[in-house]
């Protein structure tokens, strides 16, 4: 008896799949938008669509033109150092993993080998960097490791090494244990801004931030900085205003450059 209604519950669980299958077919085939799933709602089959993640950014808002310049500055520099800054924290990650599993000895080989590694990869990289792109490097190191540069030399150098290069930073402005604070600096969550509209329109690869922080908290602590009176005034610049202003940069850039062509002149 028990064969019995094993076997009749197999040819059930078929019959029931041929359907969806035949459900499935039937939609693929008479759709004009094709379908990647087919659900069954109240015994009719329906399909189904699987759409991409919509992430909704709130408005941007500037005091004057000066702080909307000071963003776009900012922006070009944090979309240029970002994928540097985001190497650097998957390869540390890689470096703590290996290193755990290995003998003291075999640390000290391995930590020359990824010495020369940085020096051959990343140092062309670093010679063509601004001070201030130096700057945002190290902040944004900070976020994608949790740890401040000078650390790093620190645990993977020595201390020596460490204070070395952060009285030769020192000399260009660079603070080497600055850390990424979006909670109390308004620069960095300005950074934190851009990555976050920049990983929205796929501009730059997504990485989570070693820092903990909740980024739309933030955009309601510095906004409710701004006085009501600036909220409310005509000349307010707005998301729609920040694109037509950097477009207009942009072509005024590319008209200087055609122009210089022209001329001959550098």
């Amino acid at each position: 008896m028990l064969f019995i209604l094993f076997i009749a519950s197999g040819v059930l669980m078929q019959a029931q799949t041929d359907s969806l299958n035949a459900a499935r077919e039937r939609f693929y085939a008479d759709s004009v938008i094709w379908a990647d799933t087919v659900g069954q709602i109240d015994g009719e089959y329906y399909p189904g669509f699987s759409l991409d993640t919509v992430v909704l950014m709130p408005d941007l808002f500037f005091y004057n033109m000066t702080d909307l310049y000071k963003y776009n500055v900012l922006r070009r520099k944090v979309i240029k150092v970002y994928p540097l800054a985001k190497t650097m924290g998957d390869d540390l990650e890689k470096l703590d993993e290996r290193l755990q599993r290995m003998t003291p000895r075999q640390r000290r080989h391995y930590k020359r080998l990824v010495e020369r590694y940085v020096r051959e990869v990343f140092e062309p990289q670093l010679k063509n960097l601004t001070v201030t792109e130096g700057r945002v490097l190290t902040k944004l190191v900070y976020r994608q490791t949790g740890m401040s540069v000078y650390d790093f030399l620190k645990k993977y150098k020595s201390g020596l090494s460490a204070v070395w290069w952060q009285s030769l930073a020192k000399i260009y402005k660079i603070d080497l244990k600055m850390k990424y604070d979006p909670v109390h600096s308004k620069d960095d969550f300005w950074m934190e801004d851009i990555l976050q509209r920049a990983f929205a329109d796929d501009i730059l690869e997504r990485s989570e931030s070693k820092v903990d922080f909740d980024y739309y908290a933030l955009y309601d602590k510095w906004m409710d900085k701004m006085p009501d009176y600036m909220r409310n005034r005509r000349k307010l610049l707005s998301n729609r205003k920040l694109f037509q202003y950097l477009h207009k940069i942009d072509s005024l850039k590319k008209s200087r450059q055609r122009r210089s062509r022209i001329s001959g002149n550098p």
